[in-house]
C-alpha cells in the first residue's frame, strides 16, 4: 500500500494528524522527514513507555553555546592535599564546577556553626578559588554521622541475642549514655545509634527501642551519641503543630548550613560581593543513608505520626538563603531529595528553589529478558497508540518486545522507562498525577508573585564500564546472561567514557538541562567511574601532589574530550542576532537498525513495530556559538555503547567498540545557504572528518555526513 493508503487508513482509524505524520516519516524508506514531534513526549504520558516513540525529538532548540560551557562539573571526590593539583586539571579541561560534600558530621560538637576540620575546607574550596570553579557543596545527614556525633564503646557484660529488647553492659559506661540519643551502632549498615537506649539502670542494664537485628558476644560493641535527635516530623497528625523535637533538628540544621555558607565566603572571599560563588544542594539520593530523616526508623513502632520532614527540611532551607538579611547572593539551592524519583516539580517547588537535583544512572538492560512482568505501565507502540495485551485490572503484556541491550547515557531522555527526563526539561507541560511538569513550570511566593522557575541539574551521573560485565566469556557469565562486552579492557573503558561524557553533554544540555557533575573525579578501579587517569594521581603521589610537568600522557581521553568540545563552543562575541537551526529531513541508504521489529506486524501498513531505524535516533543537537556561528553535534543514539562492532581486531584497539562511520544526507533550514561554510570536527579524535556540500538554498543547507556512534561537531558559519 502506497503513503497515501496508509494515511487515509490512519484517518478512519481516528489517530491525531500528528500521529498521522509521524507515521508517514517512519513509512518512508531511506527518510525521515517528520524529525520533530510533540507526539513522541505527548503520547507516553506518565504510567506509559515506548521503545520506538522518542521524548527528545518532542521539541528542537538552538541554545547558546555558553550554556553548555557552563554547564561542565564534576563529583570532586579526591584528597584535601590532592585538590589544587585535580582543579588545574579541570580547569585546563573546561571543567567549571565542582560537586563536593561537607556532611552535618563535619561540624564541631561544641559549636553548630563551626567546622571541626576547616582545613580540609580550606584547601579544596581555596584550590576551587585558585581555579575558577564554582563549588556545589552537598548538604547531607547519611545516617552513619547524620549530624555531630560522639563514638564510643560499650562492653556487653554478657552476649545479647537476635530479637533481645534489652541488653547489659559494665555500669562505668553509664555517664556516656544520653537516653534516645545515644545507641548501638552498624549493626546491619554504617549508622550510628541504629538501636537506641531508651533506659538505664544502675546495675547496667540497658532498654533498647527496637529488638536487636542480630546476636553480639560479650564484649565491646560500637556506639554513638547524636546530638540531634533524628528528624521528628514536620508537624503532627494529630494537631497539625510542629513538634519541638523537629524545631531542635531543623535549628541544629540551619546553623550546619549557615557554618558552610560563611565558611565558603570566607574561603572564596565573596562576603559583600554581589555573588557568593558557590550553591548549596539539600540531600543526596534516598536510597541511602536516610534513616535520619525519620525517628521512626529508630524505633519498633513509630513514635511520631505526621508529615515527612524533607519537604520542611527544604522549604526552610531555600527560605534562610534566599533571605537578603542573610547576604548570600546568587547561591542556588538545589533540591537532592528527589534526585532519583520523578515526583519534584517546578509546580510544586518551595518558592526561590534555583534547580531540581537528579541522577540518572542507568544501568544495563536486556531485553527482552528485562521488561519484566506485566505491571500497571502500559506499553505504547511506533504509532504512539497504547499497546499491549491485558492479564488483569491494570496489568498489561507487550504484545511484542525487541531484543536489543540498552546501555547508553540518553536512556533517560527515551520512554524506554516511564520515569524519564523530558518530563521536566521540554517546553511542553505535562501532568504526572495531576502535577504539572515542565520547563516553565514555577512555585508561587506566598504573596502571590510567580517565583522563578527551577532549573534542572543533574548532580551525578556517567556510564559505568562495569555494567557492561567485562571480561571473559567463561567466567564473567552471571546468573544465566553473557557479558554486554567480553574483554572489555582499561583502554576500551577510557573510551567508552569519553564518548559518555560528549553524549552526556551535547544531549542534555541541548534539551534544558543547565548543568551535570560527572561522577566521578578519582575511582581506584581503572575500569571504574574516574574521568581523571590513575596515571594523574600515582604521578601526584609520587612528587608531593605537585602538577606534573608533562600532563600530556596523563590526561585521560575523557578530559580532552571536554577540552575540544568546550572549545569548539567558544564563540568569541555575545550573540546579538539569536537564530534557530531546524532538521527538515534525514536521508540514507544502508537502512541500519538498533533493532529488529515484530515478524508478526512486518506486513501492515502502517507497522505498529516496526525495527528502529538508525535514523530515528540521529541525535541533532544544535547550539549558536556567535553571530552567524552555529555547532551542531550529530551522531547515532546507539542503544549499547559497549557493542562490539570489530571483534576481530585487537584489544589493543580501543576503536573497536565504535559504529562504523554511516553516511547521511541532513537538510538543515534556518542558515543562509549560498554563504554558508561547513566542517565536521571530531572531538573524541581531535580531527576534521571529510563531508560534502550537497546543495544551498536560500535558508537551507544539505550536508552528507559520515556519523557513527560518538558526537562529531557540524560547524556552519555563514557570517559575511
Amino acid at each position: 500500500m502506497n503513503t497515501r493508503g496508509s494515511l487515509f487508513l490512519l484517518a478512519l482509524c481516528g489517530l491525531p494528524s500528528s500521529l498521522v505524520l509521524a507515521a508517514e516519516a517512519r513509512d518512508s524508506a531511506g527518510r525521515l522527514t517528520r524529525y520533530v514531534d510533540p507526539v513522541h513526549q505527548t503520547a507516553v504520558p506518565f504510567g506509559m513507555r515506548s521503545h520506538w516513540l522518542q521524548p527528545w525529538r518532542a521539541y528542537l532548540e538552538t541554545v547558546p553555546a555558553a550554556r553548555l560551557r557552563e554547564a561542565v562539573g564534576i563529583n570532586l571526590n579526591v584528597e584535601p592535599d590532592e585538590a589544587d593539583a585535580v582543579c588545574r586539571h579541570l580547569a585546563k579541561n573546561g571543567f567549571v564546577k565542582v560537586r563536593v560534600e561537607f556532611g552535618w558530621g563535619s561540624i564541631r560538637w561544641d559549636d553548630p556553626k563551626r567546622l571541626a576540620c576547616p582545613e580540609r575546607f580550606e584547601k579544596v574550596v581555596g584550590a576551587c578559588k585558585r581555579h575558577g570553579l564554582r563549588p556545589l557543596f552537598l548538604l547531607n545527614a547519611h545516617h552513619g554521622v547524620p549530624c555531630p556525633v560522639q563514638f564510643f564503646d560499650v562492653t556487653l557484660a554478657q552476649k545479647a541475642k537476635k530479637g533481645d529488647r534489652a541488653i547489659r553492659v559494665d555500669p562505668a559506661v553509664l555517664p556516656r549514655i544520653v537516653p534516645g540519643r545515644s545507641g548501638l551502632s552498624g549493626l546491619t549498615d554504617y549508622w550510628a545509634g541504629e538501636v537506641l537506649f531508651v533506659k538505664t539502670g544502675p546495675d547496667g542494664l540497658i532498654e533498647l527501642s527496637k529488638p536487636l537485628p542480630k546476636d553480639l558476644p560479650a564484649g565491646k560493641a560500637h556506639a554513638a551519641t547524636l546530638k540531634y535527635l533524628p528528624f521528628y516530623p514536620s508537624r503532627r497528625a494529630s494537631d497539625g503543630r510542629v513538634p519541638p523535637q523537629f524545631a531542635e533538628t531543623m535549628a541544629g540544621w540551619l546553623d550546619y548550613t549557615e557554618a558552610i555558607a560563611r565558611e565558603a565566603q570566607r574561603v572564596l572571599g565573596t562576603e559583600g560581593s554581589p555573588d557568593a560563588g558557590f550553591d548549596l544542594e539539600v540531600w543526596n539520593e534516598l536510597t541511602f543513608g536516610s534513616k535520619f530523616l525519620s525517628i521512626n526508623h529508630y524505633y519498633e513502632k513509630p513514635v511520631a505520626e505526621g508529615e515527612w520532614a524533607p519537604k520542611e527540611i527544604l522549604r526552610q532551607t531555600v527560605a534562610w538563603v534566599v533571605d537578603p538579611k542573610n547576604r548570600l547572593p546568587g547561591v542556588g539551592v538545589c533540591d537532592g531529595f528527589n534526585n532519583q524519583w520523578p515526583w519534584g516539580a517546578g509546580s510544586t517547588a518551595p518558592p526561590g528553589l534555583a534547580a531540581l537535583g537528579k541522577h540518572p544512572y542507568a544501568g544495563v538492560r536486556r531485553f527482552p529478558q528485562d521488561q519484566g512482568p506485566p505491571s500497571g505501565i502500559r506499553p505504547v507502540d511506533a504509532l504512539g497508540r497504547p499497546n499491549g495485551i491485558p492479564v488483569a485490572p491494570d496489568r498489561w503484556k507487550d504484545r511484542f518486545v525487541p531484543k536489543y541491550v540498552a546501555h547508553f547515557p540518553e536512556y533517560f531522555l527515551t520512554a524506554i522507562q516511564t520515569e524519564h527526563l523530558i518530563r521536566d526539561l521540554s517546553p511542553i507541560t505535562t501532568e504526572l498525577y495531576g502535577v504539572k511538569h515542565g520547563r516553565a513550570t514555577h512555585p508561587v511566593w506566598p504573596d502571590g508573585r510567580a517565583a522563578k522557575a527551577p532549573e534542572l541539574w543533574i548532580t551525578e551521573v556517567n556510564l559505568d564500564p562495569r555494567g557492561a560485565d567485562p571480561g571473559d566469556l567463561t567466567t564473567l557469565a552471571r546468573g544465566g546472561k553473557q557479558p554486554v562486552a567480553p574483554g572489555l579492557t582499561p583502554g576500551d573503558a577510557d573510551r567508552m567514557k569519553a564518548k559518555a561524557v560528549l553524549r552526556y553533554l551535547v544531549s542534555f544540555v541541548n534539551k534544558g538541562t543547565a548543568r551535570i557533575y560527572f561522577f566521578a573525579a578519582k575511582d581506584r578501579d581503572p575500569m571504574g567511574l574516574a574521568l581523571l587517569r590513575g596515571e594523574f594521581f600515582r604521578d601526584l603521589k609520587a612528587n608531593r601532589n605537585q602538577y606534573p610537568a608533562d600532563d600530556g600522557p596523563l590526561t585521560s581521553p575523557a578530559m580532552l574530550a571536554v577540552r575540544r568540545l568546550v572549545g569548539v563552543m567558544s564563540g568569541g562575541a555575545a550573540i546579538q542576532r539569536p537564530r534557530s537551526l531546524d532538521l527538515v529531513e534525514i536521508a540514507e541508504e544502508h537502512g541500519h537498525k538498533q533493532f529488529e521489529g515484530d515478524p508478526a506486524t512486518a506486513g501492515k501498513t502502517p507497522n505498529p513495530h516496526p525495527p528502529l531505524y538508525h535514523r530515528d535516533v540521529v541525535g541533532f543537537f544544535p547550539y549558536q556559538a556567535g553571530d552567524g556561528r552555529f555547532v551542531v553535534g550529530v551522531y547515532v543514539m546507539t542503544r549499547n555503547l559497549a557493542h562490539l562492532y570489530r571483534p576481530d581486531a585487537p584489544a589493543s584497539d580501543a576503536s573497536r567498540f565504535d559504529l562504523p562511520a554511516e553516511r547521511y544526507q541532513l537538510s538543515i533550514r534556518g542558515v543562509l545557504g549560498p554563504q554558508c561554510t561547513a566542517r565536521l570536527y571530531d572531538p573524541l579524535d581531535d580531527k576534521d572528518i571529510p563531508m560534502k556540500v550537497l546543495r544551498t538554498a536560500a535558508d537551507q543547507i544539505v550536508v552528507e555526513i559520515p556519523l557513527t556512534d560518538s558526537p562529531r561537531l557540524l560547524v556552519l558559519e555563514d557570517r559575511p
